[in-house]
């Protein structure tokens, strides 16, 4: 006695193409690697080094100054007084140049030491400031 089921499954298979022995996909017989063989035998394996050892040299970033203007205003933390200051000086030394304001006045202490911080950096030229304004700012963005 047939049911039903067995009925539409007998169907089903006679509606189904036929797939020949010779159709199949012939299996492969490579065997695969193991990722993590491939990554042991990778860190073993001698570099070439072109006569340099580049696992001390860090990849950087190039940063210009204007980059590192826009840097300095996004640290996490608040640098020191003393950085701010280095930050100010090296920043107008590289923008303006030397130095060549009035002395302000000797009860405006903040002004007296952004001027004083400035009149220090004279004969820096404006790369120069500008290659130590980055490394500034490398400095604190390592340091947050």
């Amino acid at each position: 006695m047939q049911t039903e089921q067995d009925s539409n499954l007998s169907a089903s298979e006679s509606q189904a193409p036929s797939v020949k022995q010779s159709e199949a996909p012939a299996q492969e017989t490579k065997v695969k690697e193991n990722p993590g063989q491939r990554l042991k035998s990778l860190r073993d394996a001698p570099e070439a080094t072109n006569g340099t050892d580049e696992s001390t040299h860090k990849v950087e970033v190039k940063i210009t100054f204007p980059d590192a203007c826009v840097r300095i205003r996004r640290l996490l933390k608040n640098p020191s007084d003393y950085d701010v200051l280095e930050a100010y000086a090296l920043f107008k030394q590289a923008t303006e140049g030397d130095n060549e304001t009035p002395i302000p006045n000797e009860l405006d202490f903040v002004g007296l030491a952004k001027w004083d911080a400035w009149k220090n950096k004279r004969g820096l030229s404006s790369e120069e400031a500008q290659a130590c304004y980055i490394d500034l700012v490398r400095r604190l963005e390592s340091n947050n």
